[in-house]
C-alpha cells in the first residue's frame, strides 16, 4: 500500500486541483453549471495518473474516466486516489450507471481523499459547488481572493460565486474583508 507524508497529501491534492482546472463544462437541463472535478492516482511505485471532468467524453466524471477508461486492465488495490470532490454517492446516477463512491469500492481502492469529508454537520450544508469552493480556499489558505479571482480559478459564473460565497461567509467557513470592488475572502478554518 501507498504511504505518503502530509507534504505529498498535499501535493497530491494540489494536483487534483490543478488537474480540476481542464474540466469541460457541459451541458446540462437545469442550465446550472457542471463541477469541475479533478482526480489524481497515486500507484505503489509512486507513478501518478490524472483525469478531470469530460476529458475523454462529454459528461464523464473524472474518478470514472480514470478507473474505467485510463486503469481499467489495471490492479490498483493499494493505489491512492485523490479528488477535488466528494465523489459521487451511491443511487447518484440513474442506472445502469455507478455513482463513483461505488465504483471505487469495486476497484478495491482502500484508500481515497476527497479535499472535504462532508461528515461535520455545517459542512453538510453545502451543496458540491460550495465544497469545490470551500477546497480551493483550503488549498490557496495563505491568501485571500477577490469574487473576480474565485470567478476565473473556479469557472463559475460570478452570481453563482456571489451565491456560495456569501453561504459560506454566513457558515463562518469563510471571512470576508473589504467592501466594495477591494472585497476580498479568505479561509476562516484551517
Amino acid at each position: 500500500m501507498v504511504e505518503l507524508t502530509e507534504e505529498q497529501i498535499r501535493k497530491f491534492m494540489e494536483l487534483s486541483v490543478e488537474v480540476m482546472k481542464n474540466s469541460i463544462q457541459e451541458k446540462r437541463h437545469d442550465e446550472k453549471p457542471s463541477p469541475f472535478v479533478g482526480a489524481v492516482m497515486v500507484r505503489e511505485d509512486m507513478s501518478v495518473v490524472t483525469a478531470y471532468r469530460g476529458e475523454l467524453r462529454e459528461g464523464d466524471h473524472a474518478e470514472f474516466t480514470l478507473l474505467e477508461r485510463k486503469c481499467r486492465s489495471e490492479n490498483v488495490e493499494g493505489n491512492v486516489l485523490f479528488a477535488t470532490l466528494e465523489p459521487c454517492a451511491p443511487g447518484a446516477r440513474h442506472f445502469p450507471k455507478l455513482g463513483c463512491a461505488e465504483r471505487i469500492v469495486n476497484f478495491t481502492l482502500p484508500r481515497t481523499a476527497a479535499a472535504v469529508n462532508k461528515v461535520d454537520d455545517t459542512l453538510a450544508e453545502l451543496d458540491e459547488g460550495e465544497i469545490r469552493m470551500l477546497n480551493f480556499f483550503r488549498l490557496n489558505d495563505s491568501r485571500a481572493f477577490a469574487k473576480s479571482e474565485v470567478v476565473e480559478k473556479l469557472g463559475i459564473y460570478p452570481r453563482t460565486a456571489e451565491r456560495e460565497l456569501k453561504h459560506l461567509v454566513d457558515l463562518d467557513l469563510l471571512i470576508r474583508e473589504g467592501v466594495g470592488r477591494s472585497t476580498a475572502y479568505r479561509i476562516a478554518i484551517q
